[in-house]
């Protein structure tokens, strides 16, 4: 019984085989305890089939107005992330994230998708818009690298600014720097590293100009990565820049780290073996739990708001 308990409430199959090893004289392997968990687990289900499964998780849970209330109200700024490794489908998971009035991120929507292709997008976006009238709102959008998502959340979102999570570009930047093909040595290497996250994250264009120069020049012999640097990086500043965020309420999400943070905490619930319909209730859980959380914080009194 007590492992019954621990399996549902989805605890770690590490700590689980304690008790089996306290009240069996035989050794309790921990492939014992997966193949243990696995049974329970199937004795619970409604239907072998996965996809009747979902239907009916889906029918329980059709839609959550907490999200679509919490989007009408911040619907400012807005980071998009994908996460891998949730269910066995392989399926990703893909979100939108808003910042609440505490400061704190709190999840738009949520969407499993087969994979990160155009049309997975597009009907990512569509069913957020659908779902939130209120969309024109949206002034500022933050993702990473993938330049498909930009193409086809700015033709979704016209009205609203497309910036680059800035840990995604230093960290992008400086794997460029480090390959083979432009010859830098470990001393330059450090250095322009150094300089190409000055460049993301000062706040003066002055200041941008005078780290550029020492850039180029620290690449003079080099001029294979300032071409790279130009043409890929320089005609788009807008994107990556702090210095051209300025002017748009981004409230201060200039990474996509409260997202990230966000796919840490999860991932103690969710896992790859984990079938479709499990991990969308324990998703329905985790968003219950939040809002759980954010009724708290409305409630409790003499808390303080940020300004």
């Amino acid at each position: 019984m007590l492992v019954v308990k621990c399996t549902i409430r989805g605890s770690k199959k590490k700590k689980i085989p304690r008790y089996p090893k306290e009240v069996s004289v035989k050794p309790v392997l921990p492939k014992d305890v997966e193949n243990l968990v696995v049974k329970m687990r199937k004795e619970t289900y409604t239907s072998e089939d996965d996809n009747e499964r979902v239907a009916q998780v889906h029918r329980d849970f059709s839609e959550d107005s907490h999200m679509r209330r919490t989007t009408r109200k911040f619907p400012e700024a807005i980071c998009v992330d994908a996460t891998y490794g949730t269910n066995i489908s392989r399926y990703r998971l893909f979100s939108f994230m808003l910042t609440d009035k505490f400061g704190c991120g709190s999840f738009a929507q949520r969407a499993l998708v087969d994979g990160e292709s155009k049309l997975n997008m597009l009907c990512a976006i569509r069913a957020f818009k659908q779902n939130n009238p209120g969309w024109a709102d949206v002034k500022v959008i933050v993702i990473d690298k993938d330049f498909t998502e930009l193409a086809l959340l700015r033709e979704g979102f016209p009205c609203a600014t497309v910036i680059l999570c800035h840990f995604h570009v230093i960290d992008y930047l400086k794997r460029e720097v480090s390959k083979k093909d432009y010859g830098f040595s470990a001393f330059e290497k450090m250095h322009i590293k150094n300089i190409l996250t000055m460049l993301v994250r000062t706040e003066k264009e002055s200041r941008f100009d005078d780290y550029l120069s020492a850039l180029r020049k620290l690449s003079v012999s080099k001029p294979s990565f300032m071409d790279y640097f130009t043409e890929n990086w320089l005609n788009c500043k807008d994107l990556w820049c702090t210095f051209e965020r300025g002017n748009i309420p981004h409230l201060d999400n200039n990474t996509n780290n409260r997202s990230e943070a966000s796919w840490g905490a999860d991932k103690d619930f969710l896992h790859r073996h984990m079938t479709m319909d499990e991990c969308i209730d324990h998703l329905l859980f985790l968003q219950q739990s939040a809002e759980d959380r954010y009724t708290t914080k409305v409630k409790r009194v003499g808390f303080s708001l940020q300004s």
